[in-house]
Parts: structure tokens; C-alpha cells; sequence
């Protein structure tokens, strides 16, 4: 069962885990829960990805990577309302002798920061993430 605007995450339920801070679907057992010690393939296949050293190293580096930029833009972004908030006159002056202010310029600039993080983030997802998925892909199987 997903809820909206999660696609790939299940919710939880009596027929879920937690697993790396999602949670993972696993098939309910036959026979009310009956022969423990059999399991299907795909259990085995999602327990060899889950247990696999390089899971666990793409999983670490994608999340460690990914929070960092989030803090990273959550630092700009309340900065931005912090100095909207304490530091009105700084952001009315006047930039270049025209109209614009400088508050208009550090709004366009966070704007600008958050597509180069994202940008950013996609050039590393697709480069050495893809690769790792690609190294784990192959050893799984």
C-alpha cells in the first residue's frame, strides 16, 4: 500500500519492516506464518541486497550526501528569512544605482543555489551512485 506522493515507499502495516529509514514490503508467510524456516526467492534476494556490503555503502554515501546538501539549502533559505525578518534596511538598499534591492538579488541568489544543489546532486546520482548500483546489481545476481 503506497501513500500519496511516496512512489516506491510502502506503508506501514502488518506486512512491512523497517528498513534504512523506509518502509520495506516483505511477504506475508503462508500457512499463518506457518514454516519459518522457508523462504521465498525474492525474500532471499531483497535479504542478500539488504545485507550486502555495498548496499550498505551506497545507501550511507547517497543519504550522507543527500542531507548534507538539505542542510546545506535549509541554512540559505533561513539565513534569507532571518535577514528578512531582523535586517529590513539592508535588504532595501539599493543595488547598482537602479531599483533593484538587495534583498530581490539574495532572493534570486537562493533560487539560483537550490537548482546548482539539485544539479549537483543529479551529477553525483548518476556518476558514482549509478556506478555503485551497477557494481551491487551485478554481484547480487
Amino acid at each position: 500500500m503506497q501513500g500519496p506522493g511516496k512512489a516506491g515507499h510502502v506503508a506501514p502495516d502488518q506486512h512491512s519492516t523497517p528498513q534504512w529509514g523506509l518502509w520495506v514490503a516483505r511477504t506475508p508467510r503462508r500457512n499463518g506464518g506457518q514454516n519459518q524456516g522457508s523462504r521465498t526467492m525474492a525474500e532471499e534476494a531483497h535479504l542478500r541486497v539488504l545485507n550486502n556490503p555495498r548496499f550498505q555503502e551506497l545507501v550511507r554515501r547517497r543519504s550522507g550526501f543527500a542531507w548534507t546538501l538539505s542542510v546545506i539549502m535549509l541554512a540559505i533559505y533561513f539565513g534569507f528569512i532571518l535577514l528578512v525578518a531582523f535586517a529590513k534596511p539592508l535588504l532595501a538598499m539599493k543595488v547598482g544605482g537602479g531599483v533593484t534591492s538587495l534583498g530581490i538579488v539574495l532572493g534570486l541568489v537562493v533560487i539560483v543555489v537550490a537548482f546548482l544543489l539539485t544539479g549537483l546532486y543529479v551529477r553525483r546520482a548518476n556518476g558514482e551512485f549509478d556506478a555503485l548500483t551497477a557494481r551491487l546489481r551485478e554481484e547480487v545476481q
